[in-house]
């Protein structure tokens, strides 16, 4: 079966649905759509309001609305745009309205993570506040960048980044989207000081906006047996997904019964990962870090042991960068591959983990490999991990209370 994207819910009485790549009829990636929770989402802007500021860590504790706090990091280099000033301190102090961006969800009992610095994404840029000039996505060929290079050119009002869906699409797709997202950013700004602060600005609606965390070219078709998902996408204003769309219906077998959802799911939460070649990985996330750990197993193939070694940590590898993606582990990453005595063979090594992250949407850092062989990586944390994910779907998840500070 071809790259697909699979949109389907897991519970019927469930108000989340469940959008999984599958590349090779391996599951690489989830996401949540929640229609009817207004929970802060990555990329909503909001005006609040500083409630306290906790000096000892440099954190401004902020109501958004509804008694929802956010947390917002004092020592970002760019200040936030005051939208009331009540306070002498700055950049802020208590009681001072601003306008900010999510950039982290609430996660376990940590309250969602705000930013000054603003900016609206679409399907092949993204419109930065205070950011001047052209960027462009790492994942992007220089020959790539030369073709986009014309924006470079154009006289727009804000900074833009060059996403990697834009490698896909004609000149004028991309002018068009990158006028209005500067368009819209500039509205955004010009009309916050007159909205209801504490409260949302500008919050990333419906299907699209999760659809819009995929790269296009990682999928070839989009697979749903839910016909209000059909009515959603046929609807959309600039995704264009139509074109890629499936609808699957089987009275007999769900769809998600059919990709074998749920099972890949559970199965991701497990400790030990088998590989094809008969090791196996295994995933122990702590507090301070997660710590991984590469096995030989099974595997007795071969009577060159530095051989079947070195191939079996460039499987491992390989599976590791896709558990990172799948289980969205963040913070610090320690891996314990199995010890070769070859310099080249721990270089290749590097070389093929260097390769591997740079396809990480999160951009993880390799920070090197440590004297006793342990390989260190760090990576974003802004997401639900799959472990939280899997309980909202599930109906298992446990209510977050909002904290008072």
């Amino acid at each position: 079966m071809s790259d697909k994207l699979v949109i389907t819910k897991l519970r019927e009485e469930s108000p989340c649905y469940i959008v999984a790549l599958f590349q090779e009829q391996k599951l690489c990636r989830t996401a949540l759509y929640e229609p009817e929770k207004d929970a802060p989402r990555v990329g909503d802007i909001y005006g609040v309001k500083v409630r306290e500021i906790a000096k000892n860590i440099h954190m401004a504790f902020c109501l958004m609305g509804n008694e929802q706090l956010c947390c917002y990091d004092m020592d970002e280099k760019v200040p936030p745009l005051i939208l009331k000033k009540t306070g002498k301190k700055l950049p802020v102090s208590a009681g001072d309205e601003m306008l900010v961006q999510v950039k982290r969800v609430a996660a376990g009992k940590k309250y969602p993570q705000v930013t000054g610095q603003l900016s609206i994404a679409g399907s092949f840029a993204v419109a930065q506040a205070g950011i001047p000039g052209v960027r462009y996505s790492t994942h992007l060929t220089e020959q790539e960048k030369t073709r986009l290079s014309f924006l470079e050119k154009e006289e727009l009002p804000c900074g833009l980044l060059v996403r990697t869906n834009s490698r896909d699409a004609s000149r004028e797709q991309i002018l068009e989207e990158a006028v209005s997202l500067c368009e819209k950013l500039r509205h955004v700004i010009s009309t916050a000081p007159y909205r209801t602060v504490p409260g949302p600005i500008l919050k990333r609606q419906g299907i699209e906006a999760v659809l819009d965390g995929f790269y296009r070219r990682d999928y070839e078709t989009i697979v749903t047996d839910r016909r209000e998902i059909v009515a959603l996408l046929d609807n959309s204003e600039g995704g264009d997904y139509r074109d890629k769309l499936t609808f699957y219906e089987d009275p007999l077998l769900s769809l998600a019964a059919f990709t074998g959802l749920k099972q890949k799911m559970t199965d991701a939460l497990s400790p030990k990962v088998w590989l094809k070649s008969g090791g196996y990985i295994l995933i122990q996330p702590t507090e301070a870090l997660t710590a991984i750990d590469v096995n030989s197993g099974k595997n007795e193939k071969g009577t060159d042991k530095e051989e079947m070694i070195r191939k079996l940590n460039l499987e491992a590898a390989e599976e590791i960068c896709r558990q990172l993606i799948l289980r969205r582990i963040g913070g610090i990453v320690i891996i314990d591959f199995i010890n070769m005595r070859g310099r080249e063979n721990r270089e290749q090594l590097m070389d093929r983990l260097r390769e591997l992250l740079e396809k990480d949407p999160m951009h993880p850092v390799l920070v090197d490999m440590t004297p006793l062989g342990l390989v260190e990586i760090t990576r974003a944390r802004k997401e639900r991990t799959l472990q939280e994910e899997m309980a909202l779907l599930t109906g298992e998840a446990a209510t977050y209370e909002k904290k008072t500070v």
